[in-house]
């Protein structure tokens, strides 16, 4: 199972960006769950359909799995490469 990583306050005071490619994040993994319990072909398209042609919607269904694995991987690369500057807990910020 795909986890998401949630974004600490200090995070978001440096990178506030990071609250919507956490929601993003959050939307994928339960996308990516959901059609795979609605086509769980799709986890083997080739073994369960034996060299055959797959239905479309379970076809459509892999590839969209596929991205959804290749969106995951870059929003965690994009926050691991935001490194955000710590701040002391006790200053001022607004958030």
């Amino acid at each position: 199972m795909i986890t998401t990583a949630i974004p600490t306050s200090q995070d978001l005071r440096a990178a506030p960006e990071l609250a919507a490619l956490a929601l993003l994040d959050a939307a994928l993994v339960t996308a990516e769950e959901a059609l795979l319990a609605f086509h769980p072909a799709v986890d083997d398209l080739v073994g369960t359909f034996q060299g055959q042609t797959p239905p479309l919607r379970c076809a459509i269904a892999a590839i969209l799995v596929a991205r959804f694995e290749e969106l995951h991987e870059l929003v965690g690369w994009y926050r691991l490469s935001n490194t955000p500057p710590r701040y002391p807990a006790d200053d001022d910020f607004p958030f």
